[in-house]
């Protein structure tokens, strides 16, 4: 998706809100479209641009609707600097060297619209604490970054090693995707060596010699090495190593162009270029029922989950206006002559089917799937659970108190206890990319 720029104070920066005057009045721009190759595409919000992670941890990406590769490059986490050291005398110390950049690895890799892939940043190498003694404190190892599907690790890329501090000369740098640089090997005023600079950023410059309590190495960031410590020239410990950076993981999907609607009712027009999209929509979950008094305080009947279409490739004709519908709770959702159904609320006590699950909804047009019925009661034999759909999570049956509501997209509510309420459905949405 092309992304908007401006220039601001010499620097071009990317735009995060843009505002039009309509009438004389300054308005949010909701969705822009600029036609490049004779397409349409959008490019505010940019709801599919690059997604970046530089703290230390294990994330999710969930892959955008219409997007099926992504370019993806992860950078190991950053060596840490080792310490400088006092050489042994209490003064008179060499400095530590910086550590290595982690290693930077990149691919395309093919994905499924909606899949979930494990993104993990590898943490910091720690910088050496000050050293006491002949040979001072090597910085710690970066950590492996990686992307994996389930247990297939896709793409890694391995941590920078920290610098060294062996007394007797400057230290040496760590390796990695680039190598820290050596300390200097001036006895009590050499300056500990840099840290090796990754893809996005410097390394940590090694701390200044001389001195005493005033030469820590600096740390590194995304992925860089931290700096090594300076030497000192007084009564104390050597300086401390500057910790590495945490690695860096950057996805950024190939071609995608997509808009959602989770509510409200209008047209979309079609961009130029375009002659189809791929649909997924639902409609609004049913909601489950309660006051079923019974002695036993048995739960009632929960909703039905809404009809979809997942990922259904739909024709349509550059420059037309296509009316839609997002459903709220028991409510469908429609795009053009598509209908998705809602799913249906649970019955009261009173119904003939009392103790049955609402129905599922009923999809209307080509690639169309029903919704499936909520839980019966237990008076029928069944938990009260609101349906499930494809995009939500149907609510808890209970014997006590009001039914669960349901979460994410058109799924039913759960049915209540004695003398309670049902829980509710949960809403529609509609997301179309070309």
């Amino acid at each position: 998706m092309p992304s908007l720029y401006v220039k601001q104070s010499g620097v071009w920066k990317q735009v995060q809100i843009l505002w039009a005057k309509q009438s004389g009045v300054w308005k949010q721009v909701a969705i822009g479209l600029v036609t490049q190759g004779g397409i349409g595409k959008q490019f505010y919000p940019d709801t599919v641009g690059p997604t970046n992670y530089n703290v230390a941890g294990t994330y999710t990406y969930t892959v955008p609707v219409g997007v099926t590769s992504i370019t993806a490059a992860v950078t190991g986490g950053g060596g840490g600097g080792a310490a400088g050291n006092d050489g042994g005398y209490v003064h008179y110390g060499w400095s530590g060297g910086g550590g290595g950049s982690g290693y930077y690895s990149t691919s395309t890799i093919a994905v499924t619209p909606g899949e979930n892939l494990t993104v993990t940043v590898g943490a910091a190498g720690s910088g050496g604490p000050g050293g006491c003694g002949p040979g001072g404190s090597s910085g710690g190892s970066g950590g492996i970054s990686s992307i994996s599907r389930g247990a297939t690790v896709l793409l890694t890329a391995n941590g920078g090693s920290g610098g060294t501090s062996p007394g007797g000369t400057g230290g040496s740098g760590g390796a990695g995707g680039t190598a820290g640089s050596n300390g200097s090997n001036t006895q009590g005023t050499g300056s500990g060596g840099n840290g090796g600079a990754s893809t996005y950023s410097a390394g940590g410059a090694g701390g200044p010699g001389g001195g005493c309590g005033n030469g820590a190495g600096s740390a590194g960031s995304n992925g860089s090495g931290g700096g090594g410590g300076g030497a000192q020239n007084g009564s104390c410990c050597g300086h401390p190593g500057g910790a590495g950076g945490a690695g860096y993981v950057r996805l950024s999907p190939i071609g995608g162009n997509a808009i959602t609607f989770s509510s409200g009712s209008g047209s979309w027009t079609v961009p130029a270029g375009v002659t189809s999209v791929t649909l997924t929509m639902i409609g609004g979950g049913g909601n489950g029922v309660g006051n079923y008094s019974t002695p036993q305080g048995w739960p009632s009947p929960g909703g039905g989950s809404a009809a979809y279409f997942s990922s259904v490739s739909v024709p349509v004709t550059p420059g037309s206006s296509i009316a839609y519908s997002v459903g709220g709770v028991n409510a469908n959702t429609t795009f053009g002559a598509l209908i998705a159904g809602a799913g249906g609320n649970a019955p009261d006590r009173s119904a003939p089917t009392a103790c049955q699950g609402g129905d599922g909804g009923i999809a209307t047009g080509t690639g169309g799937v029903n919704g499936t019925k909520g839980g019966n009661g237990i008076c029928g034999g069944g938990n009260g659970y609101g349906a499930n759909s494809p995009f939500g999570t149907g609510g808890v049956g209970t014997s006590s108190g009001n039914g669960g509501n349901a979460s994410g997209f058109g799924a039913g509510g759960g049915g209540g206890g004695n003398n309670s309420g049902g829980g509710s459905g949960s809403p529609g949405f509609i997301s179309l990319s070309w």
